[in-house]
């Protein structure tokens, strides 16, 4: 057997598992944490290493073939660290907090924050989630040092100059206008009253439960679908998309490459939150299509590499429809006053996702704890909050720092992203079979395509801060 042909079987054998493992461990099975170990050894051993070295030896990888595998190493030692230091599992809706006396699951708080919105109630959330993410930053801190020296054996990366810092700036003034347009468009424009009742307006907002009628959990998935078949959701995606509905308490939707681009499963929050479900399942069918579109040709090192940048950016880039009328009026079929509503509302909330993305790869990389002063400022500017309150835990994260960078550079080029799609392939480009093709070129590169490389493809140039001005003055001027 060829050196390469027994590393890509080891590659391949390991993510298969670690995606079984956790699919059962989504569904509350017992994780089989022996096989996968016994399947994960190898790559963490010289085996992986000398077999990598012999196919570069005979000249038989390119600088992304050898990125890749590189990749795949770095996360398996990453796992293995994360096993032997106990790194805690994810939030689930069904863990607890007590307080006065009363346990309150994290889901019943987060369907519901009205109810829970007292300081010392928040401070309860906060005493579950800080050990915890405390835990997380210390794994990944040390886990970042092992993947930095794995992957600087390789060839470098193409460099990517996004300002994370910059695009919280730039947003700021505009998320305290959306928070303004869309509760005037929820009706609770004119409420006013004490720091916590105008906490109380951001989660209202952020909620938008009079909008439930027109985002109704029961037939999301085929909404969706059909809103985004022009770019590309027919019948041959949609029978390799599948959705499952997952028990764990995360801010965004998991995807599980079970067979890309065959089969990839979608685990969507089993928490409604009506916008912000609407939003992350949005956001889980265009990173998606990038998947599916995968050309079936990859070797398995790329069709399973948890590397592959383009689905973030698709997904971002995606989840913006929401708030443009255009798209709500033609591809939803709303009539124009719901349409510039829900548009509004879906503005602020994005932006919200987005700025908290983005504050959680600032957290890590300054490796600050999420109870600090520091962190629960960011968090409330984040939100355009002014009370000051103990929800820097909306920064905690147990997603490796690599996830967390490559999120938040997403977010944060979507827009500029956005407008070049628009001007390429016309005003009404969420409509235009043209974008699909667009969208599924990219995917169909898997990780052989970086971001810096697709947005030069299209055309982004200049400022992602300065584009997000520019759509943000769009929808709100």
């Amino acid at each position: 057997m060829s050196p390469l042909v027994r590393l890509r079987s080891l590659v391949a054998r390991w993510r298969t598992a670690q995606v079984e493992q956790a699919r059962a461990a989504a569904r509350g099975e017992p994780i089989e944490e022996r096989r996968l170990a016994a399947i994960r050894a190898p790559l963490g051993s010289g085996e992986a290493r000398a077999l990598l070295d012999e196919c570069v030896t005979l000249r038989i990888l390119d600088a992304d073939d050898h990125r890749v595998f590189l990749g795949h190493l770095a996360d398996a030692a990453r796992e293995e660290l994360s096993h032997r230091r106990a790194m805690p599992a994810a939030l689930r809706a069904s863990d607890e907090v007590e307080v006065e006396g009363e346990p309150i699951t994290l889901g019943a708080i987060a369907g519901d924050a009205t109810r829970w919105l007292e300081r010392g109630r928040l401070e309860a959330v906060a005493a579950i989630v800080a050990p915890r993410a405390r835990r997380w930053s210390e794994v990944h801190a040390e886990a970042d040092e092992i993947t930095t020296r794995i992957e600087a054996r390789g060839p470098a990366a193409p460099k990517e100059e996004i300002e994370l810092e910059g695009f919280l700036a730039a947003t700021d003034e505009a998320t305290h206008e959306a928070l303004a347009r869309a509760l005037h468009a929820l009706g609770l424009a004119g409420a006013r009253g004490l720091a916590a009742e105008k906490t109380l307006q951001v989660v209202r907002a952020l909620r938008a439960a009079p909008l439930d009628a027109l985002l109704s959990r029961d037939g999301r998935a085929s909404r969706l679908g059909r809103a985004l078949q022009p770019v590309g959701t027919d019948a041959l995606v949609a029978s390799r998309l599948r959705i499952e509905e997952d028990t764990t308490f995360a801010s965004r939707a998991c995807l599980w490459l079970v067979d890309p681009p065959r089969r990839v499963v979608i685990a969507p929050s089993p928490i409604e939150l009506g916008v912000l479900s609407e939003l992350e399942l949005l956001e889980a069918f265009g990173r998606g299509l990038a998947l599916t579109s995968q050309s079936p040709a990859l070797p398995d090192e790329h069709r399973l590499s948890s590397h592959t940048e383009v689905p973030d950016l698709l997904g971002a880039i995606v989840a913006l429809f929401l708030g443009a009328p255009p798209f709500l009026e033609k591809r939803y079929g709303l009539d124009v006053r719901p349409a510039a509503a829900l548009a509004v509302v879906s503005t602020y909330a994005a932006l919200v996702r987005a700025r908290l993305d983005v504050a959680r790869a600032i957290v890590r990389a300054r490796a600050l704890v999420t109870d600090s002063d520091e962190a629960n400022a960011l968090s409330r500017r984040c939100l355009a909050l002014e009370a000051e309150l103990p929800i820097g835990w909306l920064l905690a994260s147990p997603a490796s720092t690599e996830t967390l960078v490559r999120i938040a550079r997403s977010q944060a080029v979507a827009p500029a992203a956005y407008l070049a799609l628009r001007e390429r392939h016309d005003e009404d480009f969420f409509r235009n079979p043209r974008t699909g093709e667009t969208f599924a070129g990219a995917g169909a590169r898997g990780s052989r395509l970086s971001r810096v490389e697709w947005l030069a493809e299209i055309g982004v140039a200049g400022s992602p801060a300065e584009a997000a001005r520019v759509l943000l003055r769009e929808r709100l001027g």
